[in-house]
């Protein structure tokens, strides 16, 4: 068994593979996690032959996986609109999977070279979209190959470098900060609105979702960056998809008041608002669930009506009559359409005061 034969293989599977139209996010990110935990189970190539070698019958299991994950990937990479945000992760699976074929066929020279080859293809898919740069991450040479000098260097101590929003939503201002990856916890100061904000940075090392009516339920495990396991726990009721892999940075940002606000992932560059809370109920009835006009009227609850004694009285009289209310817009579509007319006013308002 020969590479070409298995590339040749996920090529054909892909000519059978209809994607319609140009795959979302939620898709892309989907098959970004789902290749990113199949390098996680990848073997690397033994050093040396022997008899029954549990690497080589590893990386005959793996193969037609990773074959079906680039199927896929050259199915929708037909489109030209995602054919170049897929181009990395494709010449990743492919130097991989020629990987396996070398070292289940017992080919350990050939799987050594193309071991390092696909490293660094997957090297390039992470880098692809990251928010982040480290100062440490190419380690200095302190020995000479030329002149055979071998030297002491310590290095600068290390920086980091990232690009976070405000989680203060009528804010949201991006801006880049510096600071030491020692420590996991770090307060910044955003430029446009000048108040405080904390961020917690952690590397995935495994996440659970459970999805209840209104909300789901996040629970992530995540290695701290000096190096600490620890874990982050929360509710969020907007329904908006998060895409997060394993190994995949995460920068959770907090208010002033320790009360988390959003989750930005530094690998994808994806953004969640945490969005907590009952539901909105008579504008989910007149837009539908997920509907992304949620978000401003969510904002708004959070951020003004649930820091006053009045609107905390307004809101807990929304949740007691809302539901009723809203059964009474889904059945009349002539009230809906009313409703939404209305509630579109509403909602212009809101996202230019800052409420998205």
């Amino acid at each position: 068994m020969q590479p070409e034969e298995i590339l040749d293989a996920a090529r054909a599977r892909a000519r059978g593979l209809e994607f319609p139209r140009p795959p979302e996010d939620p898709v892309l990110e989907r098959v970004r996690a789902e290749s990113a935990a199949w390098f996680d189970q990848l073997p690397e190539p033994p050093l040396y032959r022997r008899m029954d070698d549990p690497a080589r019958k590893r990386a005959e299991e793996l193969i037609p996986l990773g074959q079906e994950l680039l199927s896929r990937c050259l199915a929708m990479a037909r489109h030209e609109a995602v054919k170049e945000s897929l181009t990395p992760l494709i010449a990743a699976l492919e130097a991989h999977l020629a990987t396996l074929c070398h070292t289940a066929e017992g080919r350990l020279e050939k799987a050594e070279r193309s071991w390092h080859t696909a490293l660094m293809a997957e090297r390039a898919v992470g880098r692809q979209n990251r928010l982040y740069v480290r100062s440490d991450e190419t380690p200095r040479p302190v020995y000479d190959r030329l002149t055979g000098a071998s030297r002491y260097d310590p290095g600068a101590e290390p920086s980091m470098t990232v690009k976070l929003v405000c989680p203060l939503r009528n804010c949201a201002a991006q801006e880049r900060y510096r600071f030491s990856p020692r420590y996991s916890t770090h307060r910044f100061t955003c430029p446009k609105c000048r108040r405080s904000f904390i961020g917690y940075f952690g590397e995935v090392r495994a996440v659970e979702l459970v999805r209840r009516p209104g909300l789901v339920h996040y629970l992530f495990k995540v290695a701290e960056l000096g190096g600490a396991l620890s874990q982050v726990e929360f509710d969020e009721t907007s329904g908006a998809e998060f895409g997060v892999a394993r190994r995949d940075l995460l920068a959770f940002l907090y208010d002033q008041d320790r009360d988390l606000k959003a989750v930005l992932n530094l690998s994808s560059s994806r953004l969640l608002w945490v969005h907590k809370g009952g539901g909105c109920f008579i504008v989910t009835a007149a837009y539908g669930e997920g509907a992304r006009e949620l978000a401003a009227f969510r904002a708004f609850r959070d951020e003004r009506l649930m820091r006053t004694r009045s609107g905390r009285v307004a809101v807990r009289a929304y949740y007691r009559f809302g539901p009723v209310a809203a059964k009474w817009v889904r059945r009349d579509a002539r009230v809906r359409r009313l409703v939404r007319a209305g509630l579109d006013v509403t909602h212009d308002w809101l996202v230019r005061n800052g409420y998205r």
